[in-house]
């Protein structure tokens, strides 16, 4: 990315390119704000601080790293943070950004252009991996999680945030309202008739519920906790029972959970539903 291209207006016309027919000009701006700018990376790294099992400078991968705000976050923090991006423009900027603030960083092995599955890290290399509103993006969400079970240290954590789209909310994207499940032809219809493009609902959209991405972090050997207060969702306590009972609610606006890899390090992978 050339230097004059590292700037803001440069993203601004790129976002608007990318999303013509999804993203209002307002929405490109909170876009830029949330997640180029460093709103959301900041609370993230205090998200993942939380689990309190991070030692200093531990290795830690974002899936789907974008402009590469949180891997960029967490490095500030001291920790030996990498992310993981197919878009090229996203992956140079965050390229570019790096070698503005740490002179000297190898920024080809810290944001890798790669689609996944698979992962390009050896077993139980990173103490903590994030999908930050990525998992709606990634049509091999089983093998992804597979791989991600695999890439984590023994104790380690994934982190997750994504839309659930079993719940009757807003499409996350064209800030629509949307009905649970919504069937592709009746979500195709509905944009239409909102003056907006499909094309993106296709290409890069697939649903993600909270119940089945529960049941795929169990199923890759992963305990389930929540992402808030990294209670274990399936130890319960009187004193637990309203956030048990918020937590396992299906029709929850977010999936919003984390699942640690056993100390033990054992994964049973049998074969799983789609999530």
């Amino acid at each position: 990315m050339a230097a004059q291209e590292y700037d803001i207006d440069f993203v601004r016309r790129h976002l608007t390119r990318q999303y013509e027919g999804v993203f209002t000009a307002e929405m490109v701006e909170a876009h830029l704000r949330d997640q180029v700018d460093f709103a959301f990376a900041n609370y993230a790294v205090a998200v993942v601080e939380l689990a309190g099992r991070l030692e200093p400078g531990a290795p830690v991968l974002d899936i789907g790293s974008g402009y590469g705000s949180f891997v960029l976050a967490m490095r500030r923090k001291g920790y030996d943070a990498v992310g993981i991006e197919p878009a090229d423009v996203e992956v140079a900027f965050a390229r570019a950004r790096l070698a503005q603030e740490q002179p000297g960083a190898e920024g080809e092995l810290i944001y890798r252009q790669a689609d996944v599955p698979p992962l390009p890290w050896p077993d139980a290399t990173f103490a903590a991996v994030t999908l930050w509103n990525v998992a709606e993006h990634i049509p091999d969400i089983v093998g992804t999680m597979k791989e991600v079970a695999r890439a984590l240290r023994p104790g380690g954590a994934v982190h997750l945030l994504c839309p659930n789209y079993a719940a009757f909310r807003q499409e996350a994207h064209y800030h629509l309202p949307w009905l649970p499940l919504m069937p592709r032809p009746l979500a195709r219809w509905w944009l239409r008739k909102h003056g907006r493009s499909s094309r993106f609902l296709d290409e890069s959209i697939y649903y993600r519920t909270h119940w089945g991405m529960q049941t795929l972090l169990r199923n890759v050997g992963l305990e389930i906790f929540d992402l808030c207060n990294q209670a274990p969702v399936f130890r319960p306590s009187p004193m637990r029972i309203r956030d048990a009972l918020r937590f396992h609610n299906p029709f929850r606006s977010v999936v919003e959970m984390a699942g640690r890899k056993s100390p033990a390090g054992s994964n049973a992978m049998p074969d799983m539903p789609h999530a």
